[in-house]
């Protein structure tokens, strides 16, 4: 082990243990700062992107998309040190928006975990439309079973909201997979 390696898995460490040092509710003011912070500084927050498989626009670029995850990351850790859930629908965002950064730029599994992530904080058609668009990102990596039953879970979601137009979508993507 060369002495940089030895230098950068102590810091590792040690910056691990101050982390744990810190009480839940400050780690969880921490990352509202770092998140609002990083918000302004690169533009403030973007407009909420829709999610309908029926009417797929063009995402306008932001200059919150390349920290989008952080974003996201910073406002799950908030959340989840405090139980303020003040900074769900911002996350929302940041993770819609991520999924479709790393979608557009061809990074297909951190698309897929994205998508799958963000169909969890959602139900009915922007459900579907999560899974949809995370068995479309997997079937581009994979060609296996992972995207076959999200396309079936986005189904069963477009089903249960009564949108006729989506589940035709999905029953093509489904169809183009199988």
């Amino acid at each position: 082990m060369n002495a940089e390696l030895a230098y950068l898995f102590r810091h590792a460490l040690l910056r691990d243990a101050a982390y744990q040092l810190q009480l839940p509710g400050d780690r969880a003011r921490l990352h509202a700062l770092a998140f609002e912070l990083i918000e302004a500084a690169f533009g403030g927050r973007p407009p909420a992107p829709p999610l309908d498989a029926a009417d797929d626009p063009i995402m306008s670029p932001h200059p919150t998309d390349v920290v989008s995850a952080e974003l996201a990351e910073h406002a799950r850790l908030a959340m989840e040190n405090s139980g303020d859930q003040r900074l769900q629908p911002a996350r929302v965002i940041y993770l819609h928006r991520f999924a479709q950064h790393s979608e557009d730029t061809l990074r297909n599994d951190e698309a897929g975990n994205a998508w799958q992530s963000l169909s969890d904080l959602h139900t009915g058609v922007p459900r579907g439309e999560a899974l949809r668009r995370a068995a479309i990102a997997w079937r581009g990596i994979e060609k296996g079973a992972r995207s076959i039953l999200l396309f079936q879970d986005a189904l069963n979601a477009f089903r249960e909201a009564g949108d006729r137009r989506s589940e035709g979508i999905a029953l093509g993507n489904l169809a183009l997979a199988l």
